[in-house]
């Protein structure tokens, strides 16, 4: 999905199986840029099966789901990775928002106050 929040424009990737959020990259350049916002993932697929890989800055790739890391940004050119833990519902919920700062942390922020609104 393009996008932009009030400082960038963004090519926002996901990817969801079986009811659980896969990944979610985000990529962005500042929204007066002349440059282009290329995406962090390359996927395939055929009959029954799909794959997708997430390139790293140094040029180096990994499959996907990638143990330990869910959420990947590159923004401005710094690479940013987290666990993460977030629903596809939280995460739709959250592009739903149209947040002001589309970035980790803020997808972060809106789950944990989604979660505590919720107790």
């Amino acid at each position: 999905m393009a996008t932009s929040d009030a400082n960038h424009r963004l090519l926002v990737q996901s990817g969801v199986r079986n009811n659980k959020l896969l990944f979610v990259a985000i990529a962005g350049d500042p929204i007066n840029s002349g440059g282009s916002t290329n995406g962090l993932i390359r996927g395939g697929g055929g009959v029954g099966y799909n794959w997708h890989k997430i390139h790293f800055p140094d040029g180096s790739e990994h499959s996907l789901p990638k143990p330990g890391s869910q959420l990947f940004q590159l923004i401005d050119g710094e690479w940013t990775e987290s666990k993460g833990d977030v629903t596809p519902d939280e995460f739709e919920a959250f592009c739903a928002s149209k947040p002001r700062e589309f970035t980790i942390q803020s997808l972060l922020t809106f789950v944990a106050q989604q979660r505590q609104d919720v107790r």
